[in-house]
This record gives structure tokens, C-alpha cells and sequence, in this order.
């Protein structure tokens, strides 16, 4: 058992000096960190692979783009002013398909770009999809048929009669099953060779999405009011009482999903809630949205004269940062204050970080180097606090060594590393000195340190 002599607090700005420049970059909420990539164009549709490292992005009434290692590139496909309205990817991103309403199917493969002819090659194409390697496509007709492409011949599937205002549609993994969604009409799934209708929202919706998870056992869709799901054979409305949905994406496990709003916001979805991103400020004019198999890297694209292209990070670190983050606005309100927002996620060429801002000035941040910081309004100071730790041990560790850096010369030369030990207190961790001292931390949460036999407390937490 420890024993504990007289107390001599120390205030929270016992804390070493901290020279370091947080980088500006763009907000959001709730784990995501959105960026601009591209800019001033109409841009109409986009698609990712799987992995979130390439993209395509068509300009309607201009000319599709990809994006790989880092930079986008003009394709200049027929030219560079055509009424692209859909483009789609297999999974490595080396396969695409685009569409041009009044135009062709254009498929892509080995670095040339192939006009195929389809049904004579000029209709008012609405939608295309690919499944995962690139050899089954599916693409719509407003006003037309389906067509699917297998075994290097493209097929009319007279769906639903042949002619209807198709506006969307997608594919499972293996391209065996499909969706499609009429504007004006119905919702359809196809399976086992048969299209069949599914009486969604009365079987009568002005339908604009559709999305697929990798088995095609979980679909997405939205129209002007809502975003509707089928999971177990059963569709439901999951995101109701927003307006102007046009786009909808899914994770490959069809646990995640993103949906865009034509003059409102983008919309993620995870553990059966559906968060707001608040996107460049929310109200644009989003017109398409697609997701990497993880639904953690996404990309949308604005319909305006001076629409861009956004893509969206998601950090898994986000949970373990605001919640430390979180603790420390609880422990130590007096000192930070009314907080400025949630908990915000910003990236760098090092990854993500996260900041919480207050009403006074003051800023704790969570840094890419693992550890909490804090910032008086004039300078910033270390905390010690690794967010980002596996385990108890590591968190106290950090503690410990960073409270050691700040008084070298009073501990002196280490005694081995950090141990564990126990009491009937639970767990407590301590690192000794060769001459004699000891810093603490406690399993009541507090960090101590010895001389003499006697224990101070810092009158800091370490967790």
C-alpha cells in the first residue's frame, strides 16, 4: 500500500512550451475533413475505385477528368465539349465507362478510350455502372431500355417495357445483381436473369439515385424527400424531411452511406445515424457522390458555373480524439470555457488532426504525433496525453516521460523503464531514478512524484 505524505498542487500550466504550427485547412464535423480539388466547371457526375486513389469526374458540356497519384488529367474523349451526364469505375481504376446524353457509351481499358456503338450510338443516356472488374457494365436510356454489356456484346433488356425515364442505376460486385430507378416511376431490382418492380414510396417517385453494396443485398435510393434502404428483403425510409436528394453511395458492406443534396448538404450515415457534414458551408448544388468499398473516402461533385469537386476523409481516430478531447473540456471547464462547435478534423500531408475550439481563444488540439495539446490564446503547451494509445500503460508512459522531459535535471538518470504494479487502489505505473526520486501515476488518476519517501501530487490527470 502507498502512502501518502503532503499534498503541493501544481496548476495545469506546469506544462512544457510548445512551438507548433497547426496547418489551416478545411472543416467538418464528425470525423470528416473535406477539400476542394477541382473548380469552375459544371460538373455533372463521379466515380471512384475501390480503394479511394482514383477517380473520374465528367463536366457536362465538357470533358471528363481522372484523378490518380495525386493530380487530375483532362482525357479529352471525343473531343472536349460533349453532355457527359454518368461515368463509373471498376475496382482497380483502370477500367471506366462514361455516357453522353444524345451521345455513346464510352469505355475505357489499357490507355484508350472506345466508342461502343451502342443501340446506334446516340441516345439519351441517364446512368452507367460497372461491376468490380470492369467486364459487366449497365447503362440507362432516359426514356428507353436498360442495357447490360457481358461476353463483349452490349444487350437491350426491355425493362419495365422498354421506356422509361431511367435516372439511375447500380451494380453488386460480380454484376449478377442490379438496380435501377425511374424518375416519375419505380425502383427496380434485378436478379436470376428477371427485372423486377419494387414498390418503393408508393411505386410512383421522382427517383434520381441508386446504390449497391458488394453482394447486392443492400441497397440505397433517394428522391426529392428522402433516402430510402432495402436490408432483409425490406425497403424503408432511413433519412426523411430533407429535400433535392441526387446522388447516393455505399460502402461495399453497405454499413456506410453518403447522400447529396441538390442545393443542400451532404449527408454521411454509420451505426443507424445519418450526420450532416455541413460541406463548403452546406446549400450547393451537389449532383453526385461516390464512395471508396470502406465509405470512408468520399468525392462529390457541384452542378453550377462554378461548381468544383470535393472529396471527404474520414479518420478512424476521430472517436479516441474527442473523447479525450471531451474529457478535458469536463476536467477542466473553468480553465477552457464554452466550446466554439464540435470537435473539428482538419488533415495534413501527416494525416488528420483535430481541434476544439472555445468562445475565450483557448484550443486543445489532438496532433498527428499522437499526443494533446493545449493553447492559452498566446502560446501552446504539451499535455502529455497520448490520445491515440493502445492501452492504460502507453497513456501513462507518455505521461510520466513527458513530465521527466520538463525537470531532467530534478529525476536525474532513469532506473529502467516504467513498471506496473498493484495495490488495493488497482493499477498504478512508476518509473524510478538512480537517485532515489520516483514520478507516479496513480490509480486514482493523478500524477505524483517521490523523494525521500514522501509523494507530491502534480495535480494533474493522466486519465
Amino acid at each position: 500500500m502507498l502512502r501518502w505524505g503532503s499534498f503541493v498542487k501544481c496548476s495545469l500550466v506546469l506544462l512544457v512550451f510548445l512551438t507548433l504550427l497547426a496547418p489551416a485547412a478545411s472543416h467538418a464535423d464528425d470525423g470528416w475533413a473535406w477539400n476542394s480539388t477541382g473548380s469552375n466547371a459544371k460538373w455533372y457526375s463521379v466515380a471512384s475505385n475501390a480503394d479511394g486513389t482514383k477517380l473520374i469526374a465528367a463536366i457536362k458540356g465538357g470533358d471528363i477528368w481522372s484523378y490518380s497519384n495525386g493530380a487530375w488529367t483532362e482525357a479529352k474523349v471525343n473531343g472536349d465539349n460533349n453532355t457527359w451526364v454518368a461515368v463509373a469505375s471498376d475496382s482497380t481504376g483502370t477500367k471506366l465507362v462514361a455516357a453522353a446524353s444524345g451521345g455513346d457509351i464510352w469505355t475505357y481499358s489499357n490507355g484508350v478510350w472506345t466508342a461502343n456503338k451502342v443501340n446506334g450510338g446516340s441516345n439519351s443516356w441517364a446512368a452507367v455502372a460497372s461491376n468490380s472488374d470492369g467486364t459487366k457494365l449497365v447503362a440507362a436510356v432516359s426514356g428507353g431500355d436498360i442495357w447490360t454489356y457481358s461476353n463483349g456484346v452490349w444487350t437491350g433488356n426491355n425493362a419495365g417495357g422498354g421506356s422509361n425515364n431511367w435516372a439511375a442505376v447500380a451494380s453488386n460486385s460480380d454484376g449478377t445483381r442490379l438496380v435501377a430507378a425511374v424518375n416519375g416511376g419505380d425502383i427496380w431490382t434485378y436478379s436470376n436473369g428477371i427485372w423486377t418492380p419494387n414498390q418503393v414510396a408508393g411505386g410512383s417517385s421522382d427517383w434520381a439515385g441508386v446504390a449497391s453494396n458488394s453482394d447486392g443485398t443492400k441497397l440505397a435510393a433517394v428522391n426529392s424527400t428522402g433516402v430510402w434502404v432495402y436490408s432483409n428483403s425490406l425497403w424503408t425510409a432511413s433519412l426523411l424531411g430533407q429535400s433535392g436528394w441526387a446522388s447516393v453511395a455505399s460502402s461495399a458492406d453497405g454499413g456506410r452511406l453518403a447522400a447529396a443534396s441538390y442545393g443542400g448538404d451532404i449527408w454521411t450515415y454509420v451505426n443507424g445515424t445519418w450526420t450532416a457534414g455541413n460541406v463548403y458551408g452546406g446549400g450547393n448544388n451537389w449532383n453526385s457522390i461516390a464512395s471508396d468499398s470502406t465509405g470512408t473516402k468520399l468525392v462529390a461533385v457541384i452542378s453550377s458555373t462554378h461548381g468544383s469537386i470535393w472529396t471527404g476523409y474520414y479518420s478512424v481516430n476521430y472517436p479516441a480524439a474527442s473523447a479525450w478531447i471531451n474529457a478535458l473540456c469536463s476536467e477542466y471547464f473553468s480553465y477552457y470555457g464554452t466550446k466554439t462547435g464540435a470537435v473539428a478534423t482538419l488533415t495534413t500531408t501527416s494525416g488528420a488532426y483535430f481541434m476544439q475550439y472555445f468562445n475565450n481563444g483557448k484550443v486543445i488540439l489532438a496532433w498527428t504525433d499522437g499526443y494533446l495539446y493545449s493553447f492559452s490564446g498566446t502560446s501552446w503547451y504539451s499535455l502529455y496525453i497520448v490520445w491515440n494509445a493502445t492501452s492504460v500503460a502507453d497513456t501513462a508512459s507518455a505521461w510520466i516521460n513527458g513530465v521527466y522531459s520538463v525537470y531532467p535535471s530534478l529525476f536525474g538518470t532513469k532506473s529502467g523503464g516504467v513498471t506496473a504494479g498493484t495495490d488495493a487502489n488497482g493499477t498504478y505505473y512508476i518509473q524510478l531514478f538512480t537517485n532515489g526520486t520516483a514520478i507516479l501515476a496513480y490509480s486514482d488518476g493523478y500524477l505524483y512524484y517521490g523523494y525521500s519517501g514522501v509523494w507530491h501530487s502534480f495535480g494533474i490527470k493522466w486519465e
